[in-house]
């Protein structure tokens, strides 16, 4: 990606071939599902589909905006079943 944005800076061809097929994706956690994504992200701390997560010490008990998100998580999959599966909570 670093190498097309500079190519695209230069005015040069980019290289738009797949390397990979992958399907990502993220659960926000609010009040809501909290407790629920708790469990799914202490589930999924040894598995490499596991990309990121973040959870706020900050507990809105509303939802207005995304500012009242107590925080999020990032998964890959090799398919759209697997990722579903892994965000599901």
């Amino acid at each position: 990606m670093v190498k097309n944005v500079i190519n695209i800076s230069l005015g040069e061809k980019i290289d738009i071939n797949k390397t990979t097929q992958k399907h990502a994706g993220i659960q926000f956690v609010t009040y809501l599902n909290h407790e629920s994504a708790k469990v799914k992200i202490e589930m999924l701390k040894n598995n490499e589909g596991l990309v990121r997560f973040l959870l706020s010490d900050k507990k809105f008990n509303k939802l207005e905006n995304s500012l009242d998100r107590w925080g999020y998580f990032i998964c890959i999959s090799n398919n759209r079943n697997g990722l579903l599966k892994m965000l599901e909570v």
